[in-house]
């Protein structure tokens, strides 16, 4: 079977209180020489991207600029392969922002 999973949450709440802060991909059997991922404005524009299965979004735009994104939905884009058989995942959804 295959045991490549990826979790990533559809809304996070990047207001400080401690609970839900952050942006994040969680799973098994991720390649991580592959992993990228890329979140959207609903204009197309880049608000954030890594390399780094373990980075997190805190909700700012251009990766880690103090500038907050505003409420709304962003689209992402998560591609990588799996560790196991080396296939090629393209994975594609919608996170809310909500402060």
């Amino acid at each position: 079977g295959d045991i490549f999973q990826v979790f990533i949450p559809n809304t996070f709440t990047p207001n400080g209180d401690g609970i839900n802060d952050v942006f994040f991909v969680d799973g098994a059997d991720i390649d991580p020489n592959t992993f990228e991922i890329t979140i959207f404005n609903r204009w197309g524009d880049v608000v954030y991207t890594s390399n780094d299965p373990s980075g997190v979004w805190l909700g700012g735009y251009y990766t880690n600029s103090e500038y907050f994104a505003p409420n709304g939905a962003y689209n992402y884009i998560l591609k990588a392969r799996s560790k196991s058989t080396t296939e090629r995942k393209e994975l594609k959804g919608v996170v809310y922002l909500l402060r």
